[in-house]
């Protein structure tokens, strides 16, 4: 398993770089019914849809991070903001999910919102959160 790479710190998970290496875990988590139900956003879910989705992209309106449990050394789940306005961007959206069902039920998502909101807040300057 690769190394975390954290971009906003939290005291159980992190917000990391997405990692290409991680391509069939998120592969994984998007193909199963239970973890992706809820999503509002379309991804692709073969590994070359997915690959092409999040890294090969010149601008794709989206800022991803990995949810990395920071004592079981993990990626867990994956956030982010999109449809990110311009030329201001001072609105947009954000998605989340945690991939790893064992994981649901300990407020890991919440902290989660919190690491995100709170960027959004300082990087959008006016976050909008539209549930």
């Amino acid at each position: 398993m690769s190394e975390n790479i954290p971009f906003l710190k939290g005291e159980t998970i992190d917000l990391g770089v997405i990692n290409s290496e991680h391509l069939k875990i998120y592969q994984k988590w998007l193909n199963d019914p239970d973890v992706n139900k809820y999503l509002r956003i379309l991804i692709p879910e073969t590994y070359e849809g997915l690959n092409k989705f999040f890294f090969q992209k010149e601008d794709s309106g989206y800022l991803w991070f990995v949810i990395w449990h920071k004592k079981d050394e993990n990626p867990i789940g994956l956030t982010g903001l999109y449809e990110l306005q311009r030329p201001s961007y001072r609105r947009g959206h954000l998605t989340l999910f945690i991939g790893e069902k064992e994981y649901w039920g300990k407020e890991l998502g919440l902290e989660a919102l919190e690491l995100l909101i709170n960027y959004a807040d300082s990087f959008l300057l006016e976050a909008k959160i539209e549930l």
